[in-house]
């Protein structure tokens, strides 16, 4: 393979003098930045492109992916060694000439008008997030989704100068500056900014990532927050959960000292969740003051004391210890410090939980006994989490989409194959089947033609006690869980011994949920995953907790 030293030896190789960088961040084959040291396209003549090749990196995975991109396009691939520093100059002048560009580019009227469109939809539709990615196979056409009730619904086509203009809009006008990390937004990188507005008649605090996608093109997400709304959930009956479950959040925060964690995936309901325990709370103890640090405050929760802090670059917050001491200074016996993002924020919860407050706090985790282990990753250990009275509750939920009640389908009157499948999997419950239902494929007028209207929790609380924190420090897994079931045995705490996948399937029996959605979760019913997922599922008898359908 010949070997290119200069640059100047490209246009002979190329065979024209007017060829030009392929593999930059905009080009029309991209590569990822890591691939960038390693190799790079080059356009040649009657789609011909050269692919340069640092020492030591043929044969690679970036040599080989960089070829097969290249393939792909229709590009015949001629190799050729080329030394670092050309490959390092190459892109570095590319990416040079784009932050020209991009500073150079004016907002247009159009691009705000595009972006105002898009936000106003996803709101006026109840979305709790945007996603923008390139069509498959395409750099130039992108497709817009929207996350409503946790269903992925393609909204429309754009362009890439489309997408541009409106990123470009809400990134350098739209987004508050002290939360960027540049001044200067750029298709193909990796960025974040977060900023307010009103859209569609309520105020919205939006929080903007792009990252480069593979093979090329710029994947954006913009999540949706809503601030200052009421919404419809006021007490804990609003969530809809077994009267058990109920009782067991009402009786979590009665303690003025100790932690409730709440664990769940992005946009499962958390701070719903939060807002409903800590109005009851306020209603309940009224001689008590509570007092939230949020980015940004959701909800308006009646009788809390909310506080704002923003972010900062990269997402994270604001001196964040500031906020803490001025807020432990104004006598507060409960507080909600929001979600746990790092060792920082991880730090000021300790403090506040040794110091005797009561704290609430979200994170992401995938059951209530993973919240152990996602706390000691930021450096909380489980000796501190386990000692007596540090912990009054462990949550974890999923949030279901809830099938529309006025054009959901009897699943006995499918003619599906995979219905009837399903159907024949959830015999293995015995439990009646006799309201479980499928989503209309045509939905109605109800539901916007979706089949879903809303959605619906499923959960799991355990309230740990001494022994249990002895199995947590002990790794003794099985005996965690049989200790739980053990406590709502002699307490008579019925179906909260069990377990997300439990109640989700209690929704299934109910037809409330579809069970094609809970499996998508999950994983196919089985034996298999009953007896992992499930605290009292035994083979030959069953559900130690029947379902109440």
């Amino acid at each position: 393979m010949k070997r290119v030293r200069q640059i100047d030896e490209l246009t002979a190789h190329a065979g024209t003098a007017d060829w030009r960088l392929l593999s930059g961040e905009n080009g029309e084959l991209a590569i990822q930045p890591a691939m960038r040291e390693k190799v790079a396209l080059v356009s040649g003549v009657n789609r011909e492109c050269l692919l340069l090749v640092a020492p030591g990196c043929y044969p690679s995975q970036a040599y080989f992916e960089a070829a097969r991109h290249a393939h792909r396009l229709e590009y015949t691939v001629k190799p050729l060694y080329a030394e670092q520093s050309i490959l390092t100059l190459l892109h570095d002048q590319q990416a040079a000439l784009a932050s020209t560009d991009a500073a150079d580019r004016l907002i247009t009227q159009e691009d705000r008008e595009r972006l105002d469109e898009l936000i106003t939809e996803a709101v006026t539709r109840g979305a709790a997030d945007i996603m923008i990615s390139p069509r498959k196979g395409s750099q130039t056409q992108y497709l817009a989704e929207l996350d409503i009730d946790t269903m992925i619904t393609p909204y429309r086509d754009y362009t890439r100068d489309e997408i541009e203009g409106m990123m470009q809009c809400f990134y350098q006008s739209k987004a508050d500056q002290e939360t960027v990390e540049e001044p200067i937004f750029k298709f193909g990188s990796a960025q974040f900014a977060a900023g307010d507005g009103v859209w569609a008649g309520h105020r919205t605090r939006i929080r903007y990532q792009s990252k480069p996608a593979f093979p090329g093109g710029t994947d954006f997400a913009l999540r949706l927050l809503m601030m200052s709304e009421t919404s419809g959930f006021n007490s804990i009956n609003d969530l809809n959960l077994p009267p058990q479950q109920a009782r067991m959040l009402e009786r979590a925060s009665r303690r003025d000292s100790g932690a409730i964690v709440l664990a769940g995936q992005t946009s499962s309901g958390k701070t719903t969740t939060v807002k409903v325990m800590l109005e009851n709370l306020s209603r309940t103890r009224p001689d008590i003051v509570i007092r939230s640090l949020e980015s940004p405050p959701e909800y308006v929760m009646r009788g809390v004391h909310q506080h704002a802090v923003r972010e900062s670059k990269g997402g994270e917050l604001q001196a964040l210890s500031e906020h803490v001491k001025e807020l432990m200074r104004m006598n507060p016996t409960y507080l909600f410090l929001g979600e746990v993002r790092g060792h920082e924020s991880a730090g000021l919860f300790l403090h506040m939980l040794e110091s005797g407050h009561g704290v609430i706090l979200t994170g992401h985790a995938g059951s209530p006994l993973g919240i152990y282990s996602k706390l000691e990753g930021l450096g909380i250990s489980k000796q501190v989490m386990t000692q007596a009275s540090n912990v009054n509750a462990l949550i974890f939920q999923r949030r279901l989409p809830r099938l529309c009640p006025h054009c959901k389908i009897p699943m006995s009157q499918s003619a599906a194959i995979e219905d009837k499948e399903a159907l024949d999997r959830l015999r293995m419950l015995k439990s009646s089947l006799e309201r479980v239902c499928v989503q209309s494929p045509e939905g109605c007028s109800q539901c916007n033609n979706r089949g879903i209207r809303g959605t619906r929790v499923a959960m799991d609380v355990v309230r740990p006690d001494l022994r249990m924190s002895e199995m947590v420090r002990a790794d003794d897994t099985r005996g965690f869980h049989a200790r739980w079931v053990e406590l709502c045995v002699e307490h008579d705490w019925g179906d909260a011994a069990e377990t997300a996948l439990y109640h989700s399937l209690r929704l299934v029996l109910e037809g409330e949920v579809s069970i094609h959605t809970v499996e998508s979760r999950f994983s196919e019913i089985d034996s298999t995953l009953l007896t992992d997922e499930c605290r009292t599922w035994k083979t030959s008898g069953g559900f130690a907790c029947e379902f109440s359908v």
